[in-house]
């Protein structure tokens, strides 16, 4: 083995390392978060994984021929009966890129049937921090949310604009006010989900998707504060 092949490996081996290590805490997390879930009442669902990653595509508006079924993947699928209607917790996975070049984006998520005036889509998206001066950030995000999932970003209510809500989305051919998508009690109630992780609002139909930031997704005591947070979202009718 000659120099340059023992320094490219002397360089890989640690990236290699924490990647591994990256995985097998990962999938520790998974594992403490859905024991967690059984402990409060969660079942195993795992023979409706593939109902329930048709519903998280059509509710993210990725069930277009831009998307292919493959690219997606649902893992530790559980489930509880809340009076006649269910919730569901899992681990939501997109797989981009080519051939040479593939990475995967997980999603930690809540999903759960929500009535609301309108079936049409939208996507509240939320940051931790206030989002005022990250203007630029936030444009790039929106060009990708629109040009994959093809939809419009919307006004957003002069009241809102200094908060939490990043950004706001709709189906072009939809509603076009956000308030016709969401009501404004359901807003004040998301916004004040980043303290318990939430990332994003997602619905379609009578369904509807939280997703948790990747800043909290990994601690599975984030459950705890989040569970009767999700709760109230799930009831609001």
């Amino acid at each position: 083995m000659d120099f340059e092949t023992k320094f490219l490996l002397f360089l890989g081996l640690p990236s290699i390392l924490f990647l591994i290590w990256i995985f097998f805490k990962d999938k520790k997390s998974r594992r403490l978060k859905t024991d967690y879930l059984r402990s409060i009442g969660f079942q195993d669902c795992p023979t409706r994984a593939n109902e329930l990653k048709a519903k998280a595509r059509r509710i993210a508006c990725m069930d277009n021929a831009d998307f292919s079924e493959k690219q997606f993947s649902v893992s530790n699928p559980v489930c509880i009966t809340s009076g006649e209607e269910e919730i569901f917790h899992f681990f939501f996975t997109q797989i981009i890129g080519g051939s040479r070049y593939r990475t995967a984006i997980a999603q930690e998520v809540f999903l759960f049937p929500f009535q609301r005036n309108t079936g049409d889509a939208v996507a509240l998206f939320l940051h931790p921090m206030d989002v005022k001066g990250m203007k630029r950030k936030i444009g790039a995000y929106v060009t990708g949310v629109r040009e994959a999932r093809g939809m419009d970003e919307l006004q957003m209510p002069r009241e809102l604009q200094d908060g939490h809500l990043m950004a706001v989305f709709g189906k072009p051919n939809g509603s076009k006010t956000l308030y016709e998508l969401v009501d404004q009690a359901t807003i004040s109630t998301l916004l004040s989900g980043v303290q318990y992780g939430v990332a994003a609002f997602q619905a379609r139909d009578n369904l509807a998707m939280l997703s948790m930031s990747c800043l909290s997704w990994g601690k599975p005591e984030a459950l705890k504060p989040l569970w009767p947070f999700v709760q109230g979202v799930a009831g609001m009718r």
